[in-house]
């Protein structure tokens, strides 16, 4: 987790938000503390529904109709899906001499409707130990059309993207551009797009991988998270700062970037639906605010205030989903709650959707037509490496 900043003594809103959380997290711990672990977790069902699989692991989600979609997955920290499968990466622990020859770094998905019995790997090279730099670690996930998209460290700080079928590699994956900065990635039909703060821009290439890059913005400053739209990309502009920016560029860069919004604080989490852009502000007692497409005439809306680091952050253009810290339960866990209220009423209708327990890794959470999905860590292995072999996905329908 990021640095907090100094801030002044909270105000009676403020006080009253963490008051709030502190109540969420003592009530959550003597839950936990009773022992229940959850395939489906019914709080006002048969008891007979809590049981787990995994006797290890702890009762990561505590919430009415809150399903298992797949268990056991090693330290799963992004996830994505289309219209029929589940995709998620896993990371290799904090210490990667414990790695070596172990196949801790790979991209997998599976059916929606049966994944224990159809998970795919795509690529699962183990992980080889010449240095600080050099290990196949996977970084960014995508999907688009029938493909599969993630960005690999070359052995520097540089990486490749690269591509296979959805449906599984045959063969090789296929490796659409090398070389290259990355901090954030996404696709549309016809191509990739990234934010590169080696390069300062925001660029493009075919998912052909014909041609070089394009740079649809240049000179833009620590860029982080970008999302597409129809028309436009967006993007956080001195990502992680006091001063980030919501910016936007048409996809083929024809006109200069513009600002929608500036002044942000640590803006993270950035997403889009028809109408607005939405974006996280992640301080301590963070908020989660808007603006039209077409930028802020006047400052941002705050849909909601007093949440603690907002992260993940999914709309669909009638609901929005975030994760928000509760507490910590020791090195690298985590307390989160899985939250949700309407667009247009978020500040009078906020839900806590689940509660789990995450490494600060593991924030991931997306969202199709009928369910949100999100991952869960569970419990970190006995030597702390940052090595989590219990993550679990979980979906809660809409």
């Amino acid at each position: 987790m990021r640095n907090l900043r100094r801030r002044s003594p909270l105000n009676a809103v403020e006080s009253a938000g963490v008051a709030a959380r502190i109540s969420l997290w003592i009530a959550t711990a003597a839950f936990v503390s009773s022992g229940c672990a959850a395939r489906e977790v019914h709080l006002d069902g048969d008891p007979s529904d809590a049981g787990s699989t995994n006797s290890n692991s702890s009762p990561d989600a505590i919430a009415p109709g809150v399903s298992v979609v797949v268990e056991d997955q090693e330290t799963a920290i992004r996830i994505a899906v289309d219209e029929t499968r589940i995709y998620w990466q896993s990371a290799l622990p904090n210490s990667w001499a414990e790695a070596r020859g172990k196949p801790y770094a790979r991209i997998r998905s599976c059916l929606k409707s049966d994944c224990r019995s159809t998970i795919t790997t795509y690529d699962s090279i183990t992980f080889i130990w010449q240095g600080p730099q050099t290990h196949n670690e996977y970084f960014a996930l995508a999907v688009g059309g029938d493909n599969v998209y993630w960005a690999q460290y070359e052995g520097d700080a540089r990486l490749t993207i690269w591509t296979c079928p959805s449906a599984g590699c045959v063969g090789a994956p296929r490796a659409v551009v090398s070389h290259i900065g990355l901090a954030s990635m996404a696709v549309d039909d016809t191509h990739v797009y990234w934010t590169s703060r080696d390069d300062t821009a925001i660029l493009r290439l075919p998912l052909t991988g014909a041609g070089t890059p394009h740079a649809i913005a240049v000179n833009e400053p620590t860029p982080g998270q970008l999302v597409v739209g129809a028309t436009h990309v967006y993007w956080i502009a001195n990502a992680g700062q006091s001063s980030a920016a919501i910016k936007r560029a048409p996809k083929d860069g024809s006109e200069p970037a513009v600002t929608l919004a500036k002044e942000q604080n640590q803006a993270s989490s950035l997403a889009i639906d028809e109408g607005f852009v939405y974006w996280a502000n992640s301080y301590l007692v963070g908020t989660i605010s808007r603006c039209p497409l077409s930028g802020c005439s006047d400052a941002p809306t705050v849909l909601i205030a007093d949440q603690n680091r907002p992260r993940a952050l999914v709309v669909d253009g009638t609901s929005i989903f975030w994760m928000s810290l509760v507490g910590n339960l020791g090195p690298h866990m985590t307390w989160a709650t899985v939250m949700r209220c309407p667009v247009n009423g978020c500040s009078s209708a906020t839900e806590t959707w689940a509660v789990q327990t995450f490494a600060p890794t593991g924030m991931a959470m997306t969202a199709d037509q009928n369910h949100v999905y999100w991952v869960a860590q569970g419990k970190e292995e006995p030597m702390s490496t940052g090595f989590y072999p219990q993550a679990t996905i979980y979906r809660r329908a809409k």
